[in-house]
């Protein structure tokens, strides 16, 4: 049987992992037969091999493979025709999938037109992991919540809902950290206000707006920086998160060019102290050409410099940064 996960819901994703193999694995309490390959680094063969091992003192092996579904995206992906040449047969492999082995393919956000997943859709279980929105993430935060022990009133609840979004990585922990907080094991709009930080939203506004500025979108990418400044960041402060970002991005590139995959998401969650940030990350870098975030890498080192030396309105920031952009391109 072959099952594909993917979507821009991570948490679910995973949570639905682990739900599978707890149910097909009863009898591997040692998860001797799991298998985890990553795309970029593996092979059909490999895939072909681990998949028609009888499975060791139990009735099923799991095998998951991740980023697959990325290699026949239209994204761009570095080396993606000789990364599809390794897996032009799978679709026709999947046919042979022995019945003791289960075959699991996850992925993120992809387009509904990718070659790979139209030729498997008559023949897998698809599950698509939209972001959780409006009166689910309401719902799925008082089930959160239920779980941690707690009650949450309906205005704490949309409180967190509005602040922290379809981030469930995040809603997860700052949940936990409310429900370590109410002593009376209920969390109303003044604890939401003073537990949950807003590092994070910071960091999701950061993401859109380097994805603005590769969509050519310059006046989103003001509002985004107007938004910050309206929430109270100072411009060396705006800058700086910028540069850190796009060094993490490139860390991420260089994590991915070196063939690091299994290792790579928990070394960035070192740097950005949250899963789902190193997991963006991770997804943003494969998006963009080093290049070109070495390019903009460098632009933001010479609006820092610039801001240092000069008295410049803060007003001016976002276009003073779209010029610096234009002008390293073009060196």
């Amino acid at each position: 049987m072959i099952r594909i996960l993917y979507g821009i819901d991570d948490f679910s994703i995973r949570q639905e992992l682990y739900e599978i193999q707890n149910s097909i694995m009863q009898d591997d309490i040692f998860n001797t037969n799991v298998t985890k390959f990553h795309a970029l680094s593996s092979t059909l063969t490999q895939i072909k091999e681990v998949c028609s091992t009888v499975p060791f003192m139990g009735s099923k092996r799991l095998v998951i493979l991740e980023g697959l579904l990325s290699v026949f995206d239209n994204k761009v992906v570095d080396g993606k025709a000789s990364k599809q040449d390794n897996w032009i047969s799978f679709d026709s492999y999947i046919k042979e999938i022995p019945e003791t082995s289960e075959l699991i393919l996850i992925d993120g956000d992809i387009n509904d037109r990718n070659k790979l997943l139209r030729q498997l859709a008559g023949t897998a279980n698809v599950k698509l992991f939209p972001p959780i929105r409006g009166n689910n993430l309401i719902n799925w935060i008082n089930r959160k919540a239920k779980f941690e022990g707690c009650t949450i009133s309906v205005p704490a609840a949309k409180l967190l809902a509005d602040v922290v979004g379809s981030n469930l990585w995040i809603m997860d922990g700052e949940i936990n950290k409310l429900s370590l907080y109410c002593s009376d094991k209920h969390i109303a709009v003044g604890d939401v206000n003073t537990v949950v930080s807003d590092l994070f939203s910071r960091e999701v506004k950061i993401f859109d707006a380097i994805d603005s500025i590769f969509l050519g979108n310059n006046e989103e990418f003001l509002k985004v920086i107007q938004k910050l400044q309206n929430d109270g960041t100072s411009i060396s402060q705006v800058v700086t998160m910028f540069a850190r970002q796009l060094r993490l991005l490139l860390l991420a590139k260089n994590l991915h060019g070196k063939g690091v995959k299994a290792g790579a998401l928990d070394k960035l969650s070192s740097y950005t102290k949250n899963r789902w940030v190193a997991q963006k990350m991770l997804d943003q870098s494969r998006k963009y050409p080093e290049h070109v975030l070495r390019n903009i890498h460098t632009a933001f080192i010479d609006v820092d410099y610039l801001f240092k030396s000069e008295s410049i309105s803060q007003d001016s920031l976002g276009k003073i940064i779209i010029e610096a952009m234009a002008f390293s391109e073009q060196r």
